[in-house]
C-alpha cells in the first residue's frame, strides 16, 4: 500500500470505531452467571443513548438440584422494564472528537505540507485530549449505571435457599476493543504527521490522492 494513503485510511477507520461499541456492562445474576448486559460506542455516549444486548437471553438459573429455570422471557421483560427507566448522562464533549478526525481529513486532502501536517497536527492532539479526558473520566453508562439496588424487586427470584448461598446481582464495566484500537490508531496517526512534519519535503511532500 502506498505510504502516502495509510494516513487518511487510518482516520477513516478511526472515523468508523467511533460508532462501534467502546464500553460494556457486565451483570453477574445470583447464581455468579456473566453475561453482557448493556453496550455504549462513543456516538451513543455523547447523545445519551446505549443499547440492549441479547447476549441476556443466555442466561440460566438453576438451583443446586438443577430444577429451577426462570423462563427467559420473564428475565427480558424485567430487565427491559429496569432498561424503560435508565437514561445516562450525554457526554457532548465527544462529539469534538470526529469533529477533529473530519478536519484532519479533509487537510490530508486539501493542503501540502507543511500546512497540512501542522492542521493535521491540532486537529489529532485536540481529538487526543478529548480521547484522553473520556478515558479518565469514563464513559456515562459505566460511570452511571443501572441501579439494581432499587430495582432488586423487579429481578427474577431465586428459591430462597439458593438466594441465601449468592449475592445479588452486581454490575461491572469494561473496554471494549473498538476503544483500544481508537487509541492505537490516533497514536499511529500522531506519529505519522509529526514525521510528515519533521521531512516536509520526502516522499509524502504533496497531497494524498
Amino acid at each position: 500500500m502506498d505510504r502516502r494513503s495509510l494516513l487518511p485510511l487510518n482516520l477513516v477507520g478511526l472515523l468508523l470505531l467511533f460508532a462501534a461499541p467502546w464500553v460494556e456492562i457486565r451483570c453477574e445474576g445470583p447464581l455468579n452467571q456473566q453475561f453482557g448486559f448493556l453496550r455504549q460506542s462513543a456516538m451513543q455516549a455523547a447523545l445519551g443513548q446505549y443499547d440492549s444486548q441479547p447476549g441476556i437471553s443466555l442466561l440460566r438459573q438453576v438451583n443446586t438440584e438443577g430444577q429451577l429455570e426462570v423462563p427467559l422471557a420473564d428475565i427480558r421483560q424485567q430487565f427491559d422494564q429496569i432498561q424503560t427507566r435508565y437514561r445516562p448522562s450525554a457526554a457532548p464533549l465527544l462529539l469534538g472528537y470526529p469533529l477533529a478526525l473530519l478536519i484532519a481529513i479533509v487537510a490530508s486532502w486539501r493542503y501540502t505540507n507543511p500546512q497540512r501536517s501542522l492542521i493535521m497536527g491540532v486537529a489529532l492532539v485536540v481529538a487526543l485530549a478529548i480521547l484522553g479526558w473520556h478515558s479518565y473520566m469514563g464513559l456515562p453508562l459505566a460511570t452511571e449505571p443501572p441501579n439494581f439496588d432499587v430495582a432488586r424487586n423487579e429481578m427474577p427470584q431465586v428459591d430462597a435457599g439458593q438466594a441465601g448461598r449468592n449475592p445479588p446481582p452486581r454490575l461491572n464495566s469494561r473496554w471494549m476493543p473498538p476503544f483500544y484500537l481508537s487509541w492505537m490508531g490516533l497514536l499511529a496517526a500522531i506519529g505519522l504527521t509529526f514525521r510528515e512534519y519533521r521531512n516536509p519535503q520526502g516522499d509524502d511532500a504533496g497531497r494524498y490522492g
